[in-house]
Parts: C-alpha cells; structure tokens; sequence
C-alpha cells in the first residue's frame, strides 16, 4: 500500500492507496492546526446538570464539552484518583467554576458536542501510556500467547504507580527496546505536564499529539506500507525529519515527485473522493450497493442491479454477495463508518451459503486496522456490524472542510 500526502487548496489530504484504489482517505485544514483530538487543556466548569450525571466544560475558543461526572469518580482499580484541579470551588464536588486538567477524546460530530475525560493519556505508535488506568492491555488482534505473556512481564517492570500501557498492532512488529524507548518518550511527556499544569492558566493547552497526517502515517503497519509519497517539498521535510525520528529504518519508502504533474491527478483521487461519498457504489458483477447514514445507524443494501446469472441463480446471488461483502468492508473503512452498521445482502436459500458469507465477512472486518465486529443476521436475514468510533466519517469531515473542485495544476 502507499501513502499519499498532498497539498490540495487550503489544507492537506492524507491518503492510503491498495494497487492505486483509495482505502483511507483523511483532509485536514492545514498543516498548522493540530485536531483537539487527544489534545489535553486546562478547562473550566460552565454547568453541572445532575438530572443528566454531567458535566460541561469550557476549553477556551468558544468550545465547550461534555463530561460525565462518574469521570471524576475513583474506581476499584485506583480507589485514590483524585482528578487535576488548577482551582477548586468545592471540596467534595464539581462546581460551576471549577478549573481542571482534561483531555478530549471524541470530537464534535453534527449536534453532538465533544467529549472530555480527566483521565490523561499519551499515544505512541506501539503504545498508549494510561495515567491513571492501571493494567496491561494488548491489541486483540495479536493473537501470539508466548508474546503477550512476555511483554506483559517488562511492561510490570517499568509502569509507574497508577500507570497503565495499551500495547498496539504495531507493537508485535516491533523490538522490545523500541517498544521500552517510546514508553520512557511518553513517561517523560506525561511527568513535564505534571509538574507544569499548575502554573498555566485556565485554557491553556497543555499538550497535543502530532499533526494527524503525520500519526497517519505512525499508525500504518510497516508491512502494509510500500512507498510514502508527496509532491510538496515542505511536506516532504517534515515528514522526513518525523519518520527519521519514530522509524528511521523506514526513511527510504519516502518519496518526493517533483515531475511537475501532481499526484492528485496522478491518481485520479478526485473521482475516487467523489465516489467515496456517492450513494451507489457499483460492483464487478453489476450489482451495486446503497450506502445511507442516519443519525442513528448505517444501512447498506446489496442488489443485484444489472447483473445477469450466467450459471444456477442461487451460485450467482451466492457470488454477489460475496463480492458485496468484501466492497462492504472497504467502503467503512474508506468512508470511516462507525457504530451500528446494518447489511442487507440478497436473500439466499441455502444455509450452508449463509454461514459461509459470514465467516468471509467475518475475515474480512478482522482486517480493518480500527476494531469492527460481526455481531451476527438476524432472523429478517439482516446483517448486524459495529465498528468503533475514531474519527468523523468521510462524507462529514470532506464536505466540511473540503469543497471538492478541479485541482489548478502548477
């Protein structure tokens, strides 16, 4: 796969290409903006509605986000917690003015306000550093016992009091020294926030995580990723100088064309960003998808369109739906769908045909680098999915940000 990073109008497009075909594709407004993502303030409390166990605080610029008062709450695991205040109006409670340490962890999405947490953390590409999380958790998709059990015995060795590691993908990838160096970056990044929150004032940001066109590229497998390319030379730079920094075993996949013919026309993306957010998506067969967000799920419909069976119908519905399920799992990840998703592919008849779509489709999600779930087909032969919410989706984030035009060649 390959990586494309590129200038288009006033921001920056980060795309993840398979034999020249979008899989990912993320715009950015500039450069300059960090996303409020994972980013950590100094925020103050406008209200606290006990009918609703929450929260909502203020962290400057006109943003203010949602807390669940339970976020405050010690649990069993670290009955001590208590969270950081730079100024506290009540001892025992949250109050209207109230200033404290917080850290968004979803961003605003249509009318929802985004979220914030008092419980802090700093992501790295092999691992997240918890601060008052304790535990070892791994990504359940490294399924080796020999090295979970092994790399849970040096993380115990090195987790501060009240600390806590979520062990990536990337990290089965990865040597045990790389691993332990990013853990000591992130140790050291948490402790400077900890000895300086105290002397910021209310709004300040005390943290954020690197541009996210440069994360997306942290958070690419290394085997996935063949080429990183880009036809800005500033780009080029910065990306050189971070590669060099968390990978540099990888500073040879980067790739700067400067042939005067841009890579957004190089590789068609315009149409394929226009087909991303187009409702039908047309299949090899002739068959064709609808794809249709509501506020509270996804719905994608298979049909069998102008497809026409050249063999016993029920093979050739069976191979449709084969065919629609694997489009299914590219279209979520290319569109970044999230949460309840719902499938409904062309009625079969056998029930041997529909265990095998399932395990296909199951096969499938697994490979999604964000945690997706095949919940099962109902009894209307319905097909239920989750996938985790990360990011905003695409038709959300591209048509507000980016108004798609033709691309002024230089």
């Amino acid at each position: 796969m390959k990586r494309i990073v590129i200038r288009y109008q006033e921001g920056i497009i980060s795309a993840l290409l398979n034999e020249n075909r979008l899989v990912e594709i993320y715009p950015y407004s500039s450069e300059k903006q960090h996303s409020g993502l994972g980013s950590i303030y100094i925020g103050k409390v406008r209200n606290v509605l006990k009918n609703i166990d929450a929260a909502f605080i203020d962290i400057g610029n006109h943003i203010v986000c949602f807390m669940p008062i339970s976020d405050i709450a010690p649990k069993p695991s670290h009955p001590d917690f208590t969270p950081l205040f730079v100024q506290q109006n009540g001892s025992n409670r949250l109050c209207p003015g109230d200033e404290l340490v917080v850290q968004m962890i979803k961003e605003p999405m249509k009318l929802k306000q985004a979220c914030v947490t008092t419980r802090l953390s700093f992501s790295g590409r092999y691992c997240v550093l918890l601060m008052d999380e304790p535990g070892i958790n791994i990504s359940k998709k490294i399924t080796d016992r020999a090295w979970r059990s092994q790399v849970k015995k040096i993380m115990q060795g090195v987790l501060h009091d009240h600390q806590g590691v979520i062990l990536r993908t990337n990290a089965y990838e990865a040597s045990e020294k790389d691993i332990l160096e990013e853990l000591y970056s992130l140790q050291n990044e948490a402790k400077t926030l900890l000895s300086t929150y105290p002397y910021r004032n209310v709004y300040s940001k005390l943290y954020a995580p690197n541009h996210l066109w440069l994360t997306d590229i942290r958070d690419t497998k290394n085997d996935q990723l063949t080429a990183i390319e880009t036809d800005d030379p500033l780009l080029y730079e910065e990306m050189k100088n971070y590669i060099a920094e968390i990978f540099p075993s990888e500073t040879s996949k980067l790739v700067l064309y400067q042939d005067g013919y841009p890579l957004i026309k190089r590789y068609n993306l315009e149409k394929q960003i226009q087909e991303a957010l187009a409702e039908k998506v047309w299949l090899h067969s002739g068959g064709y998808l609808i794809i249709q967000p509501t506020e509270a799920l996804v719905v994608i419909d298979v049909n069998t369109g102008k497809s026409v069976a050249k063999k016993n119908m029920q093979e050739h519905i069976f191979e449709t739906n084969m065919e629609a399920a694997k489009e299914v799992c590219r279209q979520m990840r290319l569109r970044n769908l999230s949460g309840i998703i719902i499938v409904d592919f062309i009625n079969m008849k056998s029930q041997n045909d529909k265990q095998k779509l399932l395990q296909f489709l199951e096969e499938e999600c697994k490979k999604d680098p964000i945690y997706t779930t095949l919940v099962g087909m109902t009894q209307l032969e319905l097909v239920q999915i989750t996938r985790r919410k990360v990011k905003k989706p695409l038709y959300e984030t591209f048509l507000a940000k980016m108004d798609i035009k033709d691309h002024e060649e230089s």
